[in-house]
């Protein structure tokens, strides 16, 4: 979806949960985080090099830092 704004690649999170999702995301140039409440593991999407992994999304939350500002085109 288009939101008319722009967004520099250290602004974006690619949110996860599989080492796929890493393989897309840090190619793009953007940060990976993954949650691995499913079939892998944090330490897999770790080994995969997400930027961060945790057990639930709720525990990522916690931790996350504040969002950066978006600015329009």
């Amino acid at each position: 979806m288009r939101t008319g704004a722009c967004f520099d690649h250290e602004q974006v999170m690619l949110i996860g949960d599989t080492p796929n999702d890493v393989r897309v995301g840090l190619p793009a140039g953007v940060r990976v985080i993954d949650v691995a409440p499913g079939k892998t593991s944090e330490a897999e999407l770790l080994h995969a090099r997400a930027t961060r992994a945790a057990p639930t999304l709720s525990e990522f939350r916690l931790a996350s830092p504040p969002r950066p500002e978006v600015r329009p085109h």
